[in-house]
């Protein structure tokens, strides 16, 4: 029954992110030149928060995104940057806990239904679309903390995701929504070796496009 209510709140999260993120992809196009709304560059550089569905399963990310496309609708993301638990992790009666993580991301992206979008004429800027990827990601152990012991601190794992999500850019304006199943992972804790990692992960980012 958890694992239910669980699944009912994702997937309500879910909704309540992409219905808003969608309904700006539909109008993004207000704000942008005529020749802008179906270019689709080959690189794109971008500066990346992202803030995670569930604090035990992944913390919030400040990356640096890089994005290639290989051919047609299929591109290649990769990420590297910071990982930050914040007040989340622990018994400590702290305030102000911090934890800090390296983080990084490859995933290889197909983008849904991008021939038929461009056909029929919609904005579609630098892969403004819905997608199915593979990722594969990887957060450390605490490198340093704040106000807070290793032991009690966010612990790192690597595992690999298949992924649904929509993305959007606007000017240079980037927003994400995305929800994946775990297929594989390695856990990383050292403290917490018999924890259960939710097999489902999700989230939200918000971003700068160079």
């Amino acid at each position: 029954m958890p694992t239910f209510i669980f699944m009912k709140s994702f997937k309500l999260v879910i909704i309540l992110i992409m219905g808003p993120l969608s309904c700006f992809c539909q109008r993004a196009y207000l704000g942008e030149p005529e020749e802008k709304l179906q270019t689709l560059e080959k690189n794109i550089f971008r500066i990346i928060f992202t803030s995670p569905l569930s604090a035990n399963r992944e913390t919030n990310t400040f990356a640096f995104n890089y994005e290639r496309q290989l051919q047609g609708a299929f591109c290649l993301d990769s990420k590297i940057g910071l990982g930050v638990g914040i007040n989340k992790f622990g018994s400590s009666k702290s305030p102000n806990q911090y934890s800090f993580h390296g983080f990084g991301s490859i995933e290889g992206k197909y983008y849904l239904f991008l021939k038929q979008r461009k056909k029929g004429g919609k904005y579609i800027y630098n892969f403004t679309s819905p997608y199915i990827s593979l990722e594969q990601n990887l957060f450390t152990n605490a490198l340093a903390l704040i106000n807070q012991v290793e032991k009690e601190a966010f612990e790192g794992a690597t595992a690999t995701f298949i992924n649904l999500g929509y993305q959007a850019q606007s000017s240079k304006l980037y927003l994400r929504a995305f929800f994946g199943v775990q297929i594989l992972y390695s856990d990383f804790a050292k403290y917490d070796a018999n924890r259960s990692l939710r097999v489902v992960h999700g989230g939200a980012s918000i971003g700068y496009v160079f």
